[in-house]
């Protein structure tokens, strides 16, 4: 009997049935408190929590099973996952409620009518005539509402549901501050492919704005599933890690929201993958790749141009992948500056939108040209006092949905550990762990990631901070834990060699921590968007 008891104690279900109901049983407890501080004195939400909670713990444990016992390959576990926990997340949020998730709308559908850049005002407004019914389905016509975004509930569908699209009954956006999308106007309308999809299909179907909205949501999901599902199938080594740091509840929220992140995060790591996948093989270069390299690179800059120091890493390609050094350095070149030229172009025509709202980013800009010492003191001084807030918000954290989502920090530590652990985890085709970058490519890479550091950096000091807090501030204010997850990806490219051995079945684990996390995760959604 005692070896039996031993034996269930030891198993690895129990403690995901454990783990399960702790999450359950905690999540229940901060619900009641909320009920109770807002003197709602029903155990009716509780119980639906709690049901809610071991359906999503009963499906999680299901798909583990499954994935074991079919011996599933990483980028197939991604797909799995990845499209279960979304699907969740786009159920569990509502519409609005991710960071300036309003302003993104409002931008999207600007160019689903064929307006591919915002129109400034004479007053310095920015915004163009949209229905009215969009500003409606967010205030729910409360004008005070102008931070509704932080205040949706579940109960305030309903009525989102109800609205019908006036597409002709338009009105002026950016009249007031609630209507108006000065920071989404900066973003390349190509940023938003994959939620324009979703909203031209909801506009030829004639569904009414939260309807465009969440469809918005589901084929932003589906492009990022896609693109990272295509790239992990290629990827040769640290696949557990890529896996894990693509799950991370960080970057798969921005997935299920309007944000144009994870557009770009997609980008990033497909690149990535390619620049990886071409050094292992040392195989000359098809016209396919080539073409996707040009492709993601002009993209990219044109995404966010503190990324295009990301394509400099072309030069690590071996000579094998081309026909002799000049075709190398020719190619390297013209991409390099396609991509630069794509990137100063639409930089150039987004300085309308720093000439007539941010105001103090000139400013800025001249005061650290002429104090470069000053300046570096201002980033050193943000990252001494900041970086344990950062590194808490890298895979999950409390900057999720507008900062409105209270996640317990060991969450946070938690998914550190693992993704820490799985990047020293030797890969199963050795050939791989003996290919490794140089030291010098090493050096070279660290080195365009930390110019890739100090453009956002500056990029956040000179719009956000200068304009939003004041000029010439001690510390770098609005960065986010979210911006560093370009930075891990690139952790792919670093050649170090795997010394941790595990068992085979020690990679499940470590997705199971994950599925447990987001979990947790999910639970913590419905307390804060309850009431």
């Amino acid at each position: 009997m005692k070896e039996k008891m031993l034996k269930i104690f030891q198993s690895k279900y129990t403690y995901y049935l454990l783990v399960s109901v702790f999450a359950i049983l905690l999540s229940a407890s901060d619900l009641k408190l909320k009920l109770n501080k807002n003197e709602i004195y029903s155990n009716k939400c509780v119980f639906i929590l709690g049901i809610i909670g071991v359906i999503v713990a009963i499906i999680y444990f299901i798909i583990s099973i499954y994935v074991k016992k079919k011996e599933l390959k990483h980028h197939t576990i991604f797909l799995l996952f990845s499209l279960t926990i979304g699907l969740m997340y786009i159920g569990a949020s509502p519409l609005f409620t991710g960071s300036d998730e309003h302003n993104h709308y409002y931008r999207i559908y600007e160019i689903t009518e064929g307006n591919f850049t915002t129109p400034v005002q004479k007053d310095n407004t920015v915004g163009d005539k949209l229905p009215k019914s969009l500003y409606n389905t967010f205030t729910n016509y409360n004008k005070d509402n102008i931070n509704r975004n932080i205040k949706i509930k579940y109960s305030d569908e309903f009525s989102m549901m109800k609205q019908k699209l006036k597409k002709n009954d338009k009105m002026q956006y950016g009249l007031e501050y609630a209507t108006e999308y000065s920071n989404t106007a900066l973003y390349c309308p190509i940023q938003y492919f994959p939620q324009i999809i979703g909203f031209l299909i909801g506009k030829i179907f004639s569904l009414g704005p939260f309807w465009l909205g969440e469809l918005g949501r589901i084929f932003n999901l589906l492009f990022y599933v896609f693109i990272c599902y295509f790239f992990l199938k290629k990827l040769p080594r640290l696949k557990t890690f890529a896996v894990l740091v693509l799950l991370s509840p960080t970057l798969l929220s921005n997935a299920t929201t309007l944000s144009a992140d994870a557009f770009t995060n997609a980008l990033i790591f497909g690149f990535l993958t390619l620049i990886i996948c071409n050094f292992y093989n040392k195989k000359r270069l098809s016209n396919w790749e080539k073409f996707s390299y040009l492709l993601i690179s002009i993209l990219l800059a044109s995404c966010k141009i503190v990324y295009l120091p990301f394509v400099f890493l072309l030069f690590i390609l071996p000579e094998e992948c081309f026909k002799s050094k000049k075709e190398k350095l020719s190619f390297n070149i013209i991409i390099i500056l396609l991509s630069c030229l794509v990137g100063i172009i639409w930089m150039n025509y987004t300085n309308i939108y720093f000439d007539s709202y941010y105001v103090n980013t000139e400013i800025q800009k001249k005061n650290i040209l002429s104090n470069i010492l000053w300046y570096f003191v201002v980033v050193f001084r943000t990252y001494m006092t900041n970086f344990n807030a950062l590194l808490l918000n890298v895979f999950v954290g409390n900057n999720m949905y507008h900062s409105q989502l209270p996640v317990y920090s060991f969450l946070s530590v938690i998914y550190i550990i693992i993704v820490v652990i799985s990047y020293f985890i030797k890969e199963k085709d050795k050939k791989y762990e003996k290919t490794n970058f140089n030291f010098w490519q090493n050096i070279f890479i660290i080195l365009i990631m930390l110019g890739v550091l100090a453009l956002l950096t500056t990029a956040i000091y000179i719009q956000c901070t200068a304009n939003f807090i004041s000029v010439n501030n001690p510390v770098v204010v609005g960065l986010q834990g979210r911006y560093y997850l370009a930075f891990v990806l690139c952790l792919l490219l670093i050649g170090i060699k795997p010394k941790l051995s595990i068992k085979k079945d020690s990679n499940y684990i470590l997705l199971d921590i994950s599925l447990l996390i987001h979990l947790f995760v999910l639970l913590q959604m419905i307390v804060c968007f309850v009431i």
